[in-house]
């Protein structure tokens, strides 16, 4: 039975191993053990030595034993040779080197799970190399080394995944990425990870690194309009027609990778690129514009808008449902924190705001925004000329270096479940979100000052700024 619950708690003594502290249960039978004065003199010798006798107390069902099996295994702990004792406890071999690389642990931290865990792995030479770069080894590092790609283990990434948590799924993603790319684009990418020292910036690689592997891939399907519209099809197709046409195409490889998006370039005497956006109900033609986002002659545009309407016309064209997320995501959670943390009379002014700028866009290039703030962070958001939407941004690390220090395993997981993508470049987090009455707008607002306490820590009494623009 492992002593669970009884790590890392504030308030309680810290011990002289480097690591947390211990916790009332481990505390509690550390105590008792040193009436041995054998188990006494090994815990004061040093850090190795404290490490192997709470391996050896968290592998062994302290709860379970007698008081008499309790105080003979405290003077086992003290006497016995190392090694063989923790293979005893643990059921595996342990490695020659292993109880100097327990020296090195945080082990209050540890479970009796972490320390199989490591046992395990120091009996592997490619992951016992692992961790000789890292000073202080955490449980999380343990936990995830199997993970990790082996070309990815770099003192870098290690370090960084000794400090954080990364889903399994993310770095299979990473790990298959890899594989997928040529020798020279893989060295490059590896080095690349070198960067690598907070979550936002392991992100940051993660997003490069899949991206990456998608630029051969040909996005999910999506309507054939003809020889004078073809569709860019894949993500380098979809590069080319954002640098000849002075757009931001290049940014938008997950909105045509999630099926949500397919984008088109027109062939005609004015050239111009074509946006398609899918819901439930179909495909519908949502943006068209020239060199530079500029606004294209009536002709061009009407040319556009008929063939469209010609090839979507009811029944020409398959649809089923997509997944939520690719649509809206969910802004509940982000909503509740908004409704939590600030007054009504400043909930009711971002209200107004949002719905002041509905409908009020005048063109992609000229479009109504607000931006709702808070010091230096910012959500802004901009009312679609095509569809009751909005553009809503999160100010990202991109755009200001100090939103690096906000981004958390929370903010990370809450980013992803609200549906905003992950910036390139160096723009924010972002997502559409659907605006249809003034309700959207409220719940819009909500979600807005949310962002603003969860992501960037506004306390209540502090000052909010609101910002809106109408185009005139």
């Amino acid at each position: 039975m492992e002593l669970e619950g009884d790590q890392g708690h504030e308030g309680q003594s810290r011990k002289q191993d480097g690591g947390g502290a211990l916790g009332p249960v481990l505390a509690a039978f550390v105590a008792e053990a040193q009436s041995d004065p054998y188990f006494a003199s090994l815990w004061h010798s040093d850090d190795a030595s404290r490490a192997y006798a709470m391996a050896c107390l968290r592998l062994s069902p302290l709860e379970t034993l007698s008081d008499d099996e309790r105080r003979l295994l405290y003077h086992e702990v003290a006497t016995r040779q190392r090694r063989t004792l923790l293979a005893k406890l643990a059921g595996i071999d342990v490695a020659p080197s292993a109880l100097r690389v327990l020296a090195r642990c945080t082990a209050p931290d540890f479970r009796a799970s972490d320390w199989r865990m490591l046992l395990q792995r120091l009996n592997r030479p490619r992951d016992h190399q692992s961790f000789v770069p890292i000073p202080r080894i955490g449980p999380r590092l343990v936990r995830q080394i199997d993970a990790i790609p082996l070309e990815l283990r770099r003192p870098g990434l290690l370090s960084f995944a000794n400090r954080n948590t990364v889903p399994a799924e993310h770095w299979r993603q990473l790990s298959e990425a890899l594989d997928g790319a040529g020798p020279l684009r893989r060295r490059v990418l590896v080095r690349s990870c070198d960067m690598i020292r907070s979550l936002a910036t392991f992100y940051d690689f993660f997003y490069m690194v899949t991206d990456a592997s998608r630029c051969a891939s040909r996005f999910p399907q999506a309507p054939d309009l003809g020889p004078r519209l073809p569709r860019l099809a894949d993500s380098k197709a979809l590069r080319r027609e954002g640098l000849s046409m002075c757009n931001c195409l290049a940014d938008l490889v997950d909105n045509a990778a999630s099926g949500a998006w397919a984008y088109y370039s027109w062939t005609g005497n004015e050239r111009a690129t074509v946006a398609l956006r899918r819901s439930n109900d179909g495909w519908r033609l949502v943006r068209a514009s020239g060199v530079g986002n500029a606004v294209l002659s009536q002709e061009t545009e009407r040319s556009i808008r008929d063939l469209v309407a010609h090839v979507l016309a009811p029944g020409s064209e398959p649809t089923s449902a997509i997944p939520r997320i690719a649509l809206t995501g969910d802004l509940d959670e982000l909503a509740a924190h908004g409704r939590g943390a600030f007054s009504l009379d400043q909930r009711a002014q971002a209200v107004d705001a949002l719905r002041a700028i509905r409908g009020r866009s005048v063109g992609p290039s000229d479009g109504a925004f607000c931006i709702i703030g808070y010091g230096p962070f910012y959500v802004q958001s901009l009312a679609n000329v095509e569809a009751p939407e909005y553009l809503v941004e999160i100010v990202s690390h991109r755009s200001i270096p100090m939103v690096e220090a906000c981004i958390d395993e929370r903010a990370v997981a809450m980013l992803s479940s609200a549906g905003f993508r992950w910036p390139r470049g160096e723009d924010n987090f972002s997502r559409y979100v659907p605006v249809r009455d003034a309700d959207d707008c409220a719940d819009l607002a909500d979600a807005a000052l949310g962002t603003l306490h969860f992501l960037f820590g506004y306390r209540s009494g502090d000052a909010v700024s609101i910002e809106v623009h109408i185009p005139s």
